[in-house]
């Protein structure tokens, strides 16, 4: 439901900007402009009503669901803004993987997969030739627009937009604010090609001279940072000392250790990683050393195309296979590492003992930890555990939740429940819980008063 929230916010924000740009052109006829609208309109609203339908089967369960889940009413702010985008995480659009990812180890706060929006350094100098061509095509106003917009979202609770939007039905149902990426690698996928077919349809460089003195004036600063990132791969660690020195007395703690964290992603060695996964088979360039080289391979080519020095079809072909190499060098099975089947079929001892002893009794994992050697979320059902907790998300039943909060906290609702073992470091202050010698794996306490499970049925046939 939140990307179907997301598209229609973008279906919604584009159908606005095509009726007040029909509107205004002053070449359509007013009756002509009546029938455009009316048939603009009925589009939109076919298409949205012919998706609902089509996904009516999920949405209408989620909608009910959410009327009994903690949902219901809305989040909280501190919900509603869990994973907002930290600000100093806008440099990942520039530096791939400066804070790592999942299979090299990852440094940045909260889940690396809803923080990562990285479009390619080429496709963003892209987006930027795109806005030279504005006039042309209102479309590059609109997606920079839409853009920045979803930006804006994506920051959370770094921002005061949400405050507001705590009240307004609709954005209040979801968390996640950084989940508005979606739009914004959407609006420079789009820039991007907008920016291609400009810079492949004219060689003439930009129409605008205030554009064409801004693009020299990039050109030469990124040079000007690549000099720098060079020197601090040289020079890693004097630029590790030289920040903590300085901002030791201007910098909190938190931002201090932010920086040192960036530096080190920038500086990281060696600058070629390979994982030794062998599902993962893209390997991982230096941030600093693959931002020089494709940022200034960019230039480059732009240049050469507007000096007319290479042809069109090396120019395209080039520009592509840079574009393609920079995404696979920074995304691929490095974001998503692909597990091999072995890695759950692999069992602790403690696991093994809650399969040989639990029967039909439940089990009570931690909300945290290791998926398979706690076994948190879903992981109980690959083994034929029960477990009383579930997957661990705000959109369950209320009283459900209610339930489970105050389950450690009740034995008569843990016989009830029929929870035999219990994984937590401390076994509940109750009489009949003991600890259990499982082997390896988390600490196990068994619950020796626990009552036998009772299934009810509606109907029955003794043989």
């Amino acid at each position: 439901p939140q990307v179907v929230f997301y598209s229609l916010f973008m279906l919604g924000s584009y159908g606005a900007f095509r009726l007040i740009r029909l509107g205004r052109d002053k070449d359509i006829a007013v009756p002509e402009k009546r029938r455009t609208m009316i048939l603009l309109l009925s589009l939109m609203a076919i298409a949205v009503l012919v998706g609902l339908f089509l996904a009516a089967i999920q949405i209408a369960a989620t909608w009910e669901l959410k009327g009994l889940s903690p949902r219901a009413t809305g989040l909280s702010y501190y919900t509603m803004t869990t994973y907002s985008l930290p600000p100093y995480n806008l440099l990942t659009f520039v530096f791939a993987n400066i804070l790592g990812n999942p299979v090299f180890g990852y440094t940045g706060e909260q889940t690396f997969g809803e923080l990562h929006a990285y479009v390619g350094v080429l496709s963003l100098m892209l987006s930027l030739w795109a806005w030279s061509r504005r006039k042309r095509d209102p479309h590059v106003a609109f997606f920079t627009i839409l853009a920045g917009g979803a930006l804006l979202l994506a920051l959370g609770r770094y921002t005061p937009l949400y405050h507001i939007l705590l009240h307004v039905p609709g954005f209040n149902f979801f968390r996640a604010p950084a989940r508005w990426l979606f739009l914004v690698s959407f609006s420079l996928s789009l820039l991007a090609g907008y920016g291609f077919d400009a810079l492949a349809g004219s060689r003439s460089g930009p129409e605008s001279r205030r554009f064409a003195i801004f693009w020299r004036t990039l050109s030469w600063a990124n040079l000007g940072i690549s000099f720098v990132l060079l020197a601090g791969l040289i020079f890693a660690e004097q630029a590790s000392r030289a920040l903590t020195s300085v901002g030791g007395g201007l910098l909190s703690e938190e931002a201090l250790g932010r920086g040192l964290l960036l530096v080190q992603g920038l500086t990281r060695l060696p600058l070629i990683q390979v994982s030794e996964d062998p599902s993962t088979t893209v390997s991982s360039l230096n941030p600093a050393l693959l931002y020089v080289l494709l940022s200034n391979a960019g230039f480059l080519l732009i240049h050469l195309w507007n000096r007319r020095r290479i042809k069109a079809g090396t120019f395209q072909a080039t520009m592509i296979s840079l574009i393609v190499v920079d995404l696979l060098l920074t995304g691929g099975t490095t974001i998503n590492p692909v597990r091999d089947a072995s890695y759950f079929e692999r069992q602790v001892e403690s696991t093994t003992f809650l399969r040989q002893n639990s029967g039909l009794h439940r089990v009570f994992p931690p909300v945290y930890g290791d998926d398979v050697e706690n076994l948190v979320d879903n992981i109980p059902i690959m083994y034929d555990l029960y477990s009383v907790r579930g997957h661990a998300s705000e959109l369950i039943l209320e009283r459900y939740k209610a339930f489970i909060e105050v389950l450690p906290q009740r034995a008569a609702l843990l016989n009830l429940a029929g929870v035999k073992y219990v994984l937590l470091e401390e076994a509940p202050a109750f009489p009949g819980f003991v600890r259990v010698d499982a082997g390896t794996g988390p600490d196990i306490h068994e619950n020796t008063t626990v009552l036998p499970r009772a299934f009810v049925v509606h109907r029955s046939e003794l043989k």
